[in-house]
């Protein structure tokens, strides 16, 4: 274990394992307020939280399965057009 904390690649893993967690979990938790208490605002913003989640998601799928760094991409870049939608919703929003 301890040969394994000197290994920056393990380590940054370790982070993004660590971050994938914390967004799913403040995503789920605003989405199930947002639902609960019907405020748009909170489901925006677990929309959001979520699919940073599973842009993290997919930086976790590169480090398990090398050959599918491709795709994780194509799914990166897939989930920032959607994340730019969530943002203008939450701004619009915000406006209003």
């Amino acid at each position: 274990m301890k040969g394994a904390l000197k290994d920056y690649g393990f380590r940054a893993y370790l982070i993004v394992l660590w971050g994938f967690g914390y967004n799913s979990l403040y995503a789920l938790t605003n989405l199930l307020i947002g639902v609960l208490m019907r405020l748009p605002w909170f489901v925006a913003m677990g929309l959001y939280y979520l699919m940073l989640a599973l842009m993290r998601l997919s930086a976790i799928e590169i480090r398990r399965k090398p050959g599918h760094t491709v795709t994780a991409m194509r799914v990166t870049g897939i989930l920032l057009i959607a994340l730019s939608f969530v943002i203008a919703l939450i701004s619009d929003m915000s406006i209003s």
